[in-house]
């Protein structure tokens, strides 16, 4: 399911994936457009620690539409389809 983060790289159980590379976003967080203020302060939190890691600022963006590598905040169906 979820994966730790160590350095620059979320492990999501099926391999690792890039979030940073070369100080440059390669991932975006993503969160619900129902997310109440506490999942938006979590990944707001998540998000200045990775800039503090690697230097890159992530983008928070909404779940319809996000593509590319995603680190997931929050209830939404992506999520719900990640859970058994």
């Amino acid at each position: 399911m979820f994966g730790a983060l160590s350095g620059c790289a979320f492990n999501g159980g099926s391999g690792r994936m890039t979030i940073v590379e070369n100080g440059r976003p390669s991932a975006s967080i993503v969160v619900s457009e129902k997310a109440d203020e506490v999942v938006v302060d979590a990944a707001e939190e998540l998000q200045t620690y990775i800039r503090k890691i690697s230097g890159a600022k992530l983008p928070i963006v909404h779940d319809t539409g996000a593509s590319g590598n995603l680190i997931l905040v929050g209830r939404m169906p992506e999520v719900d389809r990640l859970v058994p």
